[in-house]
């Protein structure tokens, strides 16, 4: 390799893959930074819940709180130009059900959720997609508002984006609640070849390389 120009391009851009963390890393960073939030807020809840007495009147608001976020629609986002209101729609759903996601797992697993890496990865994922969601619908929107002259442009991208989004952070939720056994068996499967340090199927020929 060392004879032909390109060898450093290629040695260097090994690099790529493990500069400031693997993708894999970062998306546990991301799944979690986020997790531990919602956790010690819903451990608050539980706290409450458990001895409802010490303040009635904070679990009478959560107990409101909960009851309006399942009978009413969602606000209307601010600053959300009115030809992506049905992007904007899509946004907040997936945000409510990426919400209840999470909590749902919260209840399930607890202080144990951060050795849940494929769970933690799939919210990982939608979270990072909404985050992607909300930025092209601000700017799409401020440009429609400056009648920027690539505006309609950015507004067919945007809502184009924002069904391909919504349909990938509706797959990931769906697959937390859908994949346990697929997980389990992919886990089993993952600990035999890091028990042997090896891929453990012969070679089809019968030849072992």
């Amino acid at each position: 390799m060392r004879d032909w120009p390109f060898e450093r391009y290629m040695r260097d851009a090994r690099i790529l893959s493990i500069f400031e963390g693997t993708n894999e890393i970062l998306r546990l960073l991301i799944a979690l930074s986020g997790i531990k939030t919602a956790g010690e807020r819903l451990s608050a809840v539980g706290s409450l819940f458990k001895n409802p007495f010490s303040d009635p009147a904070a679990v009478a608001s959560e107990i409101s709180s909960r009851v309006q976020k399942k009978i009413s629609a969602p606000a209307t986002l601010e600053g959300v130009h009115p030809k992506l209101k049905a992007s904007a729609d899509l946004l907040q759903t997936r945000t409510i059900e990426f919400g209840d996601a999470v909590e749902s797992l919260l209840r399930k697993h607890g202080k144990t959720i951060v050795h849940e890496q494929l769970q933690l990865k799939r919210i990982a994922d939608a979270s990072i997609q909404l985050f992607a969601m909300t930025a092209t619908i601000s700017r799409a929107s401020t440009a429609l508002a400056d009648k920027s002259p690539t505006a309609a442009h950015e507004l067919a991208l945007t809502q184009l984006y924002a069904e391909i989004a919504s349909d990938k952070i509706r797959n990931n939720l769906r697959e937390i609640q859908t994949h346990t056994k697929k997980d389990s068996q992919l886990k089993a499967i993952a600990d035999q070849v890091f028990a042997q340090s090896k891929y453990i199927p012969s070679h089809p020929t019968g030849v072992n390389a």
